[in-house]
C-alpha cells in the first residue's frame, strides 16, 4: 500500500487525500478479513503506516490532508457496513415465519 501511495502522489501527481483513499480501497480489495473487526484492524494498520510519511514524502503537503482523506474513507465504509447490516436485518424480519 505504501508503494502505491507514494507512486500516486509522486508519479501520478494525485492529491494526497485521494491517493490515501485509493490505497485504502486497494487494502479492501486485497483483504482476507472475514469479519468487520478484522477488516477495521487491517484498515487501521494501513492508516497508521500512511501517517508515518513525512511532509517531504507527501510532496510538501501536510499530513492533515492525508488524515482527512483516511477519516472520510473510514466514515463512508463504516456507514456502508452499517446500512448493509440494517438491510439484512430488515430482510430477515420479512422472511421470518411465525
Amino acid at each position: 500500500m505504501l508503494v502505491l501511495f507514494k507512486h500516486l502522489i509522486t508519479v501520478e501527481d494525485m492529491a494526497v487525500p485521494v491517493a490515501a483513499m485509493n490505497s485504502l480501497v486497494r487494502q479492501l480489495q486485497q483483504s482476507g478479513a472475514s469479519t468487520w473487526m478484522q477488516l477495521e484492524q487491517e484498515l487501521d494498520r494501513t492508516i497508521q503506516q500512511l501517517q508515518s510519511f513525512s511532509n517531504e514524502d507527501l510532496g510538501g503537503c501536510t499530513r492533515i490532508a492525508m488524515t482527512s482523506g483516511c477519516d472520510l474513507f473510514m466514515k463512508y465504509v463504516t456507514r456502508a457496513f452499517n446500512l448493509e447490516n440494517k438491510v439484512c436485518y430488515m430482510l430477515s424480519g420479512l422472511f421470518h415465519y411465525r
